[in-house]
């Protein structure tokens, strides 16, 4: 406050002209640590060549396990998975078309579309040879025939991010993303390394529907390396939550996941979510969050009462100066407005030297402190 400076100053002048020596008080700058994190840079995708798979950076463990290559086409593994993924619609379906005319769970934009999908038919391994080759020529009729024909895949994948993540983002979202993937499956899609464009297809939609989920699932958006920690520290808890029958340590995590505890202290303070201040709080939803938050801004009662006998009694200790030793310590000490001016800004006003307004304010300044008006206290 401005009239506590000027209360101050009047206690400096004072101290000065008795001749004790003033002390200055110093706070040692904090020693600012450093993140815990290594900087590292990390691609969207391993090889950015024609025809090789995209990274994906919220993969599970199972399937990083696979190692970097994918699985050969003849393999009855990569046959079994391939037919799971077209088949989970096909038997499925019944959970998201309207079924004898009822909606279920889906609006009508989201139902329209699962029911265009059924009018798809598949592809065999030889149109998708022959769509490629076209593809690769820059036949955009074949770019939209093997989209169209794969669409369903989408939905595929798309379902089970829906069911295995807690996120705000509907299943037509998680589609749409999904398709962007799918379309750049398309224009990437390499025929000669003899894999179905299924198998290739699936790992640029979950990189796809990853990306949208690290971006657009949090309030404040993470790396995906980032989330990929987050994810994993998660199931870590999960698991020797489980082990355990209490909530892990800090140094057990670290422990367990080969992370050191500065990095697993910082993973965890992302974790928590963020909530509304208009949230509603309690059964009858009456009151909002916002209503139990302090408002730390919010000047205190004691010190408001206080600023104000404070200004009160510097205003009539200022009554006992001359007009121009008034005006000098209020541009001086912001009294007024706030804004504290300089020997020179007020030697400008008064068209008179720095060390005339100087002497000016050290005059007002012993008046006020013989006047007896300003409290002991503060001299």
């Amino acid at each position: 406050m401005a009239a506590k400076a000027l209360a101050w100053a009047v206690r400096r002048r004072k101290i000065s002209r008795n001749g004790e020596s003033s002390q200055e008080c110093g706070l040692g700058d904090g020693e600012s640590g450093k993140s815990g994190f290594p900087r590292r840079k990390r691609g969207a995708f391993e090889r950015e060549g024609k025809g090789e798979r995209p990274t994906d950076g919220l993969s599970s463990s199972s399937e990083r396990k696979r190692g970097n290559g994918t699985i050969p086409t003849h393999h009855p593994k990569a046959a079994k998975e391939r037919e799971a993924l077209h088949e989970d619609v096909e038997l499925r379906d019944e959970e998201y078309l309207p079924n004898g005319g009822e909606s279920k769970r889906l609006d009508d934009s989201v139902e329209l579309w699962m029911q265009r999908l059924r009018e798809s038919p598949l592809l065999t391994e030889e149109e998708e040879v022959e769509l490629a080759k076209r593809v690769e020529q820059g036949d955009e009729e074949a770019v939209r025939r093997m989209v169209e024909a794969n669409l369903r895949l989408v939905v595929s994948v798309a379902k089970k991010y829906r069911r295995t993540h807690n996120t705000v983002l509907s299943l037509s979202d998680l589609i749409q993303e999904g398709n962007i993937g799918l379309i750049r499956a398309v224009r990437k899609f390499d025929y000669r390394k003899g894999y179905r464009f299924s198998t290739y297809a699936t790992y640029w939609i979950r990189q796809a529907i990853t990306r949208a989920l690290s971006d657009q699932s949090r309030a404040i958006r993470l790396p995906v390396y980032m989330m990929d920690m987050v994810n994993r520290l998660q199931r870590t808890m999960s698991e020797m939550t489980q082990e355990l029958g209490r909530r892990p340590t800090v140094e057990e995590l670290a422990e367990r996941t080969g992370m050191t505890e500065r990095q697993v202290n910082q993973l965890l303070m992302s974790l928590p979510e963020i909530h509304s201040l208009d949230e509603p709080i309690g059964d009858e939803e009456s009151n909002e969050l916002i209503d139990f938050i302090e408002d730390r801004s919010a000047p205190v009662p004691e010190e408001v009462a206080t600023n104000s006998l404070l200004r009160e009694m510097l205003e009539q200790a200022l009554s006992l100066l001359d007009e121009r030793e008034q005006t000098v310590l209020r541009m001086r000490f912001g009294l007024d407005d706030g804004n504290e001016r300089t020997l020179e800004e007020v030697g400008t006003r008064f068209n008179l030297t720095r060390e005339r307004i100087r002497q000016i304010e050290m005059r007002a300044l012993d008046k006020l402190r013989a006047s007896g008006l300003i409290p002991a206290d503060l001299l």
